[in-house]
């Protein structure tokens, strides 16, 4: 992803979820970057012989299909001691030619559609292709599971590396929600001087390919605020049988149609076994 001085931080932990493609069950890792030492750290691309601002990278959330996490074939049963007439025993095996999901790297954002080496990387999803264009139905898929390694969305603020992934992405019913924080954005001023810099966002994505067949950029996104905030799974009723994505906003003012305060998740209820024994 770039020179390790330059390169995006990571300092929260994935997300995993599961899905399905042509009968094939894959997991998908999502992780956020950006560098929460430094929130309020910005570059600006220039051309000047002096700057090394171009080395820097815009903060994203990256999503890698994991291909070998629900694979039967994925260990190799075989003997400790295959001459050995008294040893018996076995173990499992795993070598790194075994793994399907390794060296993966970024196709550039500038780079689009699939290329012969697109199966082992991240390609770009962006605004204009994560939902469908004028006239259509359907959006096109930009990182089919068969021929791409997974996708990544860069987070284009006004200045590079602006606006930062703060918080762990939360996946719920095919749907992922990537809380974000904007240094270049006003926040809040005081009479006195003192205030609060930069404002917090929430992103919507439909899992697990990064597109939706409806909405907008505006209907998916959602302000949440200035400074370090973000949101949190609750209970959308007393019956506790529905879930919601809680953040604290005067809802009021939010433009309607917002996909993001209009979810809502149903739960069942189920018995969930919590002991477990095996008959020789």
């Amino acid at each position: 992803m770039g020179p390790p001085l330059y390169s995006p931080r990571f300092y929260e932990t994935p997300a995993f979820s599961t899905y399905t493609s042509n009968g094939q069950i894959f997991g998908l890792v999502s992780i956020g970057s950006g560098n929460r030492s430094k929130p309020l750290s910005e570059y600006t691309h220039n051309t000047t012989t002096t700057g090394t601002d171009t080395n820097y990278s815009y903060d994203g959330v990256f999503n890698i299909y994991d291909k070998d996490v629900a694979r039967e074939s994925l260990l190799k049963l075989a003997r400790n001691n295959p001459t050995s007439t008294t040893d018996k025993s076995h173990k499992y095996s795993l070598a790194d030619a075994d793994l399907f999901t390794k060296n993966i790297k970024l196709q550039p954002e500038s780079m689009v559609g699939i290329t012969t080496d697109s199966k082992s990387k991240l390609l770009a999803i962006t605004d204009a292709t994560r939902f469908p264009k004028a006239g259509e139905s359907k959006v096109e898929r930009v990182a089919p599971y068969a021929l791409t390694s997974g996708w990544y969305y860069n987070f284009n603020s006004q200045k590079v590396q602006s606006e930062k992934v703060m918080s762990t992405p939360i996946v719920i019913n095919n749907d992922m929600y990537v809380t974000t924080f904007d240094g270049s954005k006003p926040g809040l001023s005081g009479d006195c001087g003192a205030g609060v810099k930069g404002e917090s966002f929430m992103t919507l994505f439909c899992m697990p390919f990064g597109q939706c067949n409806s909405g907008s950029v505006s209907t998916h996104r959602l302000n949440l605020g200035a400074g370090i905030v973000g949101g949190a799974v609750g209970a959308g009723d007393s019956s506790g049988m529905q879930r919601l994505i809680v953040v604290n906003v005067d809802t009021t003012k939010v433009p309607q149609p917002n996909n993001i305060l209009n979810a809502r998740y149903n739960t069942i209820n189920k018995l969930i076994p919590q002991r477990w024994y095996e008959r020789r």
